[in-house]
């Protein structure tokens, strides 16, 4: 059964399954539509000064090629590994800058009653899976610049004179030249 807040005293094993619909308020997911339920199997452990879980994610969502513009599905099974620190717990001190570390990009944080956000922290991790540039695959050819055709389906009829958009001044004063002005 799906809880949004999450007490660990020492250790807690957990499995949850929530209806993917229902973790994004509208209009928040408009890079992603997710296709299933979202299937969280994770073990709590209480370590000095929060809780560290580790386990898996899995979920299917659509995705929109950034290239030519259609949906395409993926699948989604992802490691997680996160520390949950106690809030108040001084990590560096105030104005101090350092690089971070790939263990501190991993850290949430629980409430000062102790519980843990799940929701927060699914929501969190399905984001982290969507790529910055989402690709239906690798060799996608996207859209044609003049007539829009998606170039996946078959080549369009229009001129495909490519110049090099620094040597562009040089080809219209080739034109200008040519016509004796």
């Amino acid at each position: 059964m799906w809880k949004d807040k999450l007490l660990v005293e020492e250790t807690l094993d957990v499995f949850f399954r929530k209806e993917g619909e229902h973790f994004f308020e509208k209009g928040v997911g408009e890079l992603f539509r997710l296709d299933s339920d979202v299937e969280i199997e994770m073990h709590f452990k209480r370590v000095k000064g929060g809780v560290k879980g580790k386990g898996r994610i899995k979920f299917s969502m659509h995705l929109v090629c950034s290239r030519c513009l259609e949906e395409f599905p993926v699948e989604v099974e992802k490691d997680v590994d996160v520390l949950f620190c106690e809030e108040g717990v001084k990590v560096r001190k105030e104005g101090e800058e350092i690089e971070l570390t790939k263990d501190e990009l991993d850290v949430d944080f629980i409430d000062k009653r102790g519980f843990i956000d799940m929701k927060e922290f699914v929501e969190e991790e399905v984001r982290l899976a969507v790529p910055l540039k989402p690709l239906c695959h690798p060799h996608c050819k996207g859209l044609c610049p003049t007539c829009g055709l998606n170039l996946n389906q078959g080549e369009c009829s229009c001129e495909k004179e490519e110049v090099d958009p620094r040597f562009a001044p040089l080809l219209e004063l080739k034109k200008k030249l040519a016509q004796g002005g």
